[in-house]
């Protein structure tokens, strides 16, 4: 395993760490370069009436049948 894999490992692990003990939705949060199942956070629009096509991003595994979800959430314009 090369140096740069080695900490790309390391800072994965803490960072999922650090997100897990954040409150989620917060009002002024930073999207995390991995979600807490270890997936890269993605770009989607809400479908709600209070929030019609607003941007979030969230965990990939959100609303996929047999996968479970971290609850990862920030919307778009907080960060």
């Amino acid at each position: 395993m090369s140096d740069s894999q080695a900490s790309h490992r390391s800072n994965h692990s803490s960072a999922t760490r650090i997100w897990r003990g954040n409150n989620v939705r917060a009002r002024h949060s930073a999207v995390p370069e991995w979600c807490g199942c270890g997936c890269r956070p993605v770009l989607r629009w809400s479908g709600t009436e209070s929030h019609p096509n607003k941007p979030f991003f969230g965990c990939p595994n959100y609303n996929t049948s047999g996968k479970n979800w971290c609850g990862l959430f920030v919307w778009a314009d907080s960060v």
